[in-house]
């Protein structure tokens, strides 16, 4: 029980890495590319 539940927890904590991971990638894309820049910047100011 004890082990399987380690697994589960590291697997948890990997996917939790891998997520941060493609966040920080997206906001990278979008700083990179100005008109992605711009489309989020209006939908911002929208709301």
């Amino acid at each position: 029980m004890k082990i399987t539940s380690k697994i589960t927890f590291t697997l948890k904590m990997r996917v939790q890495v891998m997520k941060m991971k493609f966040m920080t990638g997206l906001i990278r894309l979008l700083c990179r590319n100005s008109v992605a820049t711009y489309i989020f910047k209006m939908n911002f100011g929208l709301k």
